[in-house]
C-alpha cells in the first residue's frame, strides 16, 4: 500500500512510492512543517537531427567546385548525374547572375550612332503633339548627386555594405544643363509635362512651374500641413529629421497651426495619389501623350506604375517610347529608340537640332526663391543643413534668422563666416563639418536617400539567412 503526505495542498509521495529514475528531488518549504523533499520531473533533451537543408547546401557547394574544374573525372561525372536537378539549378542561377551583372554595366554609344539617335529624338519632339518626359536620378549626377543603381549608386553601395557619402551638401547642388533644357522645352511648348522621381528639387529651382510637374517621390524643399494641406516651399532641406514612416518636420503651419510633414516617399512606402504628388495630373497627360521620353532612369521603379504605361491599350495605340539611359532598362524592348548616353550630352545635341538656346542657371534667378516663404524666428533652430544661396534681392527670406542659425554651407551667405585655423568654436566647426552629407537611417542626418532602404536590406538579409535553402 502506498502512503503519501499532503503539505499545503501539495501531494508528496512517500519513500515507498515508485519513482522513475528520471525524477529529481526538489526541496520546498512549508509553514506547517520542516523542509520536505518532493519529486519533480526532469526534462529530457531530444537528440538533434541533421537538417536536410544543410545537406543540400553542402551538395551545392560541391557542385560549384566540380563545375569550375576544366575537366571531370569519372567520379565527378557520376556525382553530377546523381544530383542532376541541383546541377541545373546552379547553372540557372549562374546564368541569371551573369545577366544581372551585364545589365548593370554602363556604356555609351559611339559618337556617330549617338548623333544619329539624337537627331531622331529631336525630330520626334518636333513632330509630336503632346510630349511628356519621365526623369530619374541620372539627370542629376552632373550636379554631384549620386544616382541609385549605377556602379557608384546609393542602392548599389548599400547592397554591398558600403558607406555612401556626398562631396557636397545636397542643398548646394544646382540645376544641370538637362534641367535647364527641360525648362526651355516646357517654355516653348515642345514639352507638355514632366513626371520626376527625383527628390532634389532641381526641376523647380530651374524654373519649371509646379503646375507642369508631378514629383511623385516628393521634394526635399517642400513640406505640407497635415491638417489644411497648405504647401510650403523652403530654402532649406526639410527632410533632415524625417525618415521611413516618420514624416513630421517639427514645424507648424502658419495658417491653422497643424503639424508640417515632408513629401518624400521612401523606399517601401506609397505616395498620395492626389496631392501633393499630383498623380491625377500625371495620368491625365499620359492619356493625351503621343511621345514619352524617359531620361536618366533605370525604370525599375517606374515600370511598376501601370498608369504611366497605358498597358490596357493595344500596343499600336500607346505613346511612342524613347529611352535615354546608360544601363539596361526593363522597357528597352518596348522602346522605339534606346539611346545609351549621358543626359547632358544627349540634351545638348537634341537642343542644337531643335535650334533652341538653353539659358545657364543663375543663383540670383533661382525659382525656389520666388516660391519659398521667409524663415520664422522660431524655425531657426529646426534645421542644421544650411540654406540655398540667398541674394540681397531676397533678403526678406532671412529677415528673422539669427546669424548663428544662418547659412552653414554657402560662404556667400550674408550671415555666414569662414572658420580659420585659430577658431576655437568647436560647436561652429561641428556645424560646418556637416557640409558632407552621409547617408544614414539616423533621424538627424541630412538627405532623403538611403533612409528606409538600409532597413529593408537588413530585414531581407536576415530573412534570407533564416529561410534560404541554397546559397
Amino acid at each position: 500500500m502506498t502512503s503519501a503526505l499532503v503539505v499545503d495542498d501539495v501531494f508528496v509521495p512517500s519513500s515507498s512510492d515508485n519513482v522513475a529514475p528520471t525524477i529529481e528531488s526538489t526541496t520546498i518549504k512549508s509553514s506547517s512543517c520542516s523542509n520536505v523533499e518532493i519529486a519533480a520531473p526532469c526534462r529530457q533533451l531530444r537528440p538533434r537531427r541533421e537538417s536536410a537543408k544543410f545537406d543540400e547546401r553542402e551538395v551545392v557547394k560541391k557542385i560549384r567546385s566540380v563545375v569550375d574544374q576544366p575537366t571531370f573525372s569519372g567520379d565527378d561525372l557520376a556525382f553530377l548525374e546523381q544530383h542532376d536537378s541541383l546541377v541545373k539549378l546552379v547553372k540557372r542561377r549562374r546564368s541569371s547572375y551573369s545577366k544581372h551583372k551585364e545589365r548593370s554595366k554602363e556604356f555609351e554609344d559611339e559618337p556617330e550612332i549617338l548623333q544619329q539617335s539624337c537627331v531622331r529624338l529631336a525630330e520626334a519632339i518636333r513632330s509630336s503633339k503632346h510630349t511628356i518626359m519621365y526623369t530619374g536620378a541620372g539627370i542629376s549626377t552632373s550636379a554631384n548627386i549620386p544616382d541609385y543603381r549605377g556602379p557608384d549608386g546609393v542602392w548599389t553601395k548599400l547592397q554591398n555594405g558600403q558607406t555612401v557619402t556626398v562631396d557636397q551638401s545636397l542643398v548646394s547642388a544646382t540645376p544641370t544643363y538637362t534641367h535647364m533644357a527641360i525648362e526651355k522645352l516646357l517654355q516653348v511648348g515642345a514639352l507638355k509635362y514632366v513626371v520626376s522621381q527625383n527628390c532634389d528639387g532641381l526641376h523647380i529651382r530651374s524654373g519649371v512651374s509646379p503646375d507642369n510637374i508631378s514629383e511623385i517621390h516628393g521634394n526635399m524643399f517642400t513640406e505640407i500641413c497635415s491638417e489644411c494641406h497648405k504647401r510650403f516651399y523652403r530654402i532649406f532641406d526639410v527632410t533632415e529629421h524625417t525618415g521611413l514612416r516618420r514624416h513630421m518636420t517639427s514645424r507648424c503651419c502658419d495658417v491653422c497651426g497643424g503639424k508640417l510633414k515632408d513629401t518624400i516617399v521612401h523606399f517601401g512606402e506609397r505616395g498620395d495619389k492626389r496631392w501633393p504628388h499630383c498623380w491625377e495630373s500625371a495620368c491625365s497627360h499620359v492619356n493625351d501623350a503621343d511621345v514619352i521620353i524617359c531620361l536618366g532612369s533605370s525604370l525599375k521603379v517606374l515600370r511598376s506604375y501601370k498608369q504611366l504605361w497605358l498597358t490596357d491599350r493595344p500596343k499600336k495605340c500607346r505613346p511612342k517610347l524613347y529611352i535615354v539611359n546608360m544601363q539596361w532598362t526593363p522597357k528597352d524592348s518596348q522602346a522605339v529608340l534606346k539611346i545609351n548616353g549621358r543626359a547632358d550630352d544627349v540634351m545638348q545635341r537634341v537642343m542644337t537640332q531643335l535650334g533652341l538656346t538653353v539659358t545657364s542657371y543663375e543663383s540670383d534667378n533661382d525659382a525656389l526663391l520666388r516660391l519659398a516663404i521667409p524663415i520664422a524666428s522660431s524655425e531657426s533652430e529646426t534645421f542644421r543643413t544650411g540654406i540655398i544661396r540667398v541674394p540681397p534681392t531676397h533678403a526678406h527670406l532671412l529677415a528673422h534668422v539669427t546669424p548663428d542659425a544662418a547659412m552653414r554651407v554657402d560662404p556667400n551667405c550674408p550671415f555666414s563666416r569662414k572658420i580659420g585655423p585659430d577658431d576655437d568654436d568647436e560647436s561652429t566647426r561641428a556645424d560646418l563639418s556637416r557640409d558632407t552629407a552621409v547617408v544614414s537611417t539616423q533621424p538627424d542626418m541630412p538627405g532623403w536617400f538611403g533612409k528606409g532602404r538600409k532597413r529593408v536590406l537588413v530585414r531581407k538579409n536576415s530573412k534570407r539567412k533564416r529561410k534560404k535553402v541554397l546559397e
